[in-house]
């Protein structure tokens, strides 16, 4: 494991650990839990990288953007993962997944339907070619199709 006191001195022992003609075993870390996960684990070093940081930038905004719906991730947030994100489905009676679905769909994002066995949800990708503007974007038109969905909704 990389114990040195500056950066410059952590990037100098990982070039000195990846010029070694043997394979070193590396682990990245998306947050403080699984840094210590991989720390404990006996990886010689830990990085985080810049797509690393932009799945954690992406989940805030996810995260921010859906809760003054009413919504938060399944997992507690020191072990929600910046991957997928679980989310409960509401309990309004103008929820409707396949409408949420197809709606967002037609306004060019995909979302899927949950796998948790006990709990009706749905799960929103953090993750591969997506940009903190691209959540904020989907969080915008999520807004709209919650208000769509409210507004034909037998109770409203």
């Amino acid at each position: 494991m990389i114990h040195c006191a500056t950066p410059s001195m952590k990037r100098a022992s990982l070039r000195e650990i990846l010029a070694r003609p043997e394979i070193a075993f590396l682990m990245e870390a998306h947050n403080g839990l699984s840094a210590r996960i991989v720390e404990e684990s006996g990886f010689e070093a830990i990085w985080a990288s810049g797509r690393s940081a932009r799945y954690q930038r992406n989940l805030a905004t996810l995260v921010s953007g859906l809760a003054p719906l009413g919504l938060s991730p399944l997992l507690h947030p020191s072990v929600q993962a910046p991957i997928i994100v679980t989310y409960a489905a509401p309990s309004g009676a103008w929820y409707d997944f396949s409408m949420l679905y197809r709606e967002l769909l037609q306004r060019g994002f995909a979302i899927y339907p949950g796998k948790t066995a006990r709990v009706d949800s749905f799960r929103i990708g953090c993750i591969g070619a997506v940009e903190p503007e691209d959540l904020e974007t989907f969080v915008a038109r999520f807004h709209d199709v919650v208000a769509l969905m409210k507004q034909r909704s037998p109770a409203a």
